[in-house]
């Protein structure tokens, strides 16, 4: 809610993104993920915020984006990548140049220092610098040694080689489980063509409004998808050390719903001149995914009725 009542833009699509299926099923969940989305997408329009209104940064602004940079970092670790997102609020936003640069570093190092102090032993562990790789991990009823950093650093043409190889065989999975095509420990599966109902609502949402005179510059673009592809990348990586076997040729493990909260910036990155609204259509989106939400809902009661979940 505050993520869309503050962003001055793509509104419709952290309004669309948060009415996923697999959006609405991690928040509705134990899962910390859902404190994490609802972090990563405020911290995101507070920036957008800054990034694209004309007035100066206000205390309170700045505070409030140093604030949730704070909580989101040490919440999951890699997708502080998202604090890079400061350097893109211009430096006439600010009384000078040093207090600009001054207000960036600073939301960096305060969001590294908050890693650094609640979450270093787990980042040392994971990656077996403190050991921790060599240890058996027991996954889906078998045992075995997880990869670690010296894996990497022993074989990089074969990390690399492994993961285009997942890219390859897995990102159709990813999309499917990114809107939410397989829930729950993925009982209810549905078919693609819902999941396309899903993907098809979260393209009309991008399209820039006629009325709105924000333009993304190509720049600001550039560094929007380098952030979603960093952000992606230690998701992957993540999980090659968390939940892989040294003996698997391809990196298990990887759900589509742990982009999501990368996923507003991507959108964002193609908004163009060209593709832009003569109305606002941000009720038909909502009620849109309302009535595919419901629909989903039903099928899956069907579905438990005829014992088929």
């Amino acid at each position: 809610y505050f993520a869309v009542r503050f962003t001055p833009v793509g509104k419709r699509i952290f309004m669309v993104i948060s009415c996923l299926p697999m959006t609405l099923h991690v928040t509705a969940s134990y899962s910390y993920d859902a404190c994490t989305l609802g972090l990563a997408f405020l911290f995101t329009a507070l920036c957008l915020r800054g990034i694209y209104s004309k007035s100066k940064m206000t205390t309170k602004l700045k505070v409030a984006i140093i604030v949730f940079a704070v909580l989101l970092a040490p919440n999951k670790v890699l997708y502080s990548v998202l604090t890079l997102l400061v350097f893109l609020i211009p430096q006439e936003r600010f009384k000078s140049k040093g207090e600009s640069w001054a207000f960036k570093f600073g939301v960096l190092l305060l969001a590294c220092a908050a890693v650094l102090l609640m979450r270093l032993p787990t980042l040392l562990d994971l990656t077996g610098v403190a050991g921790g790789g060599s240890e058996p991990f027991e996954k889906g009823g078998q045992t075995g040694i997880l990869y670690g950093l010296s894996d990497i650093l022993n074989d990089p043409f074969g990390f690399a080689a492994m993961f285009l190889r997942t890219l390859d065989q897995m990102g159709d999975w990813w999309i499917g489980t990114l809107v939410g095509r397989a829930l729950a420990w993925f009982q209810f599966a549905a078919p693609w063509y819902v999941a396309l109902s899903f993907l098809l609502v979260l393209l009309l949402a991008i399209p820039k409004p006629a009325e709105s005179d924000i333009e993304i510059v190509p720049m600001q673009k550039t560094v929007f998808v380098c952030i979603f592809a960093i952000g992606a990348f230690l998701v992957i990586l993540s999980i090659y050390f968390a939940f892989t076997f040294n003996t698997e040729t391809v990196i298990d493990g990887v759900q589509g719903r742990y982009f999501l909260p990368l996923l507003p910036v991507l959108l964002l990155a193609f908004r163009n001149k060209i593709i832009v609204t003569n109305k606002d259509y941000s009720r038909a989106l909502l009620y849109t995914m309302a009535v595919l939400n419901v629909a989903y809902v039903v099928r899956i009661y069907v579905m438990a009725l005829a014992g088929g979940v």
